[in-house]
């Protein structure tokens, strides 16, 4: 890979999609930001959207309550891990 598609690809790694404009692939844990129902209060968590048993869509709560609380605003692929440099 040359250093102009490396930094095409993580440019395009570190772009918000909006979930009005798109959703991740299903079972696939993306970054997303999601805003409080009632605060307004943004937060960075990581997620998947995946199919319930009964056929139903829904982003996977990160934590309790999750979707009482919250709604999922935008989401990026996760970062790719550190990896010691190659010599």
């Amino acid at each position: 890979m040359t250093d102009v598609q490396k930094a095409i690809e993580i440019l395009q790694n570190s772009v918000w999609t909006l979930v009005d404009d798109g959703l991740p692939e299903k079972d696939v844990k993306v970054l997303i930001t999601a805003e409080g129902k009632t605060s307004g209060e943004r937060i960075v968590k990581i997620s998947a959207y995946t199919t319930s048993y009964y056929g139903f869509e829904y982003w996977m709560e990160p934590f309790r309550y999750f979707s009482d609380n919250y709604r999922v605003v935008a989401w990026r692929p996760l970062p790719e891990p550190y990896r010691e440099p190659e010599e």
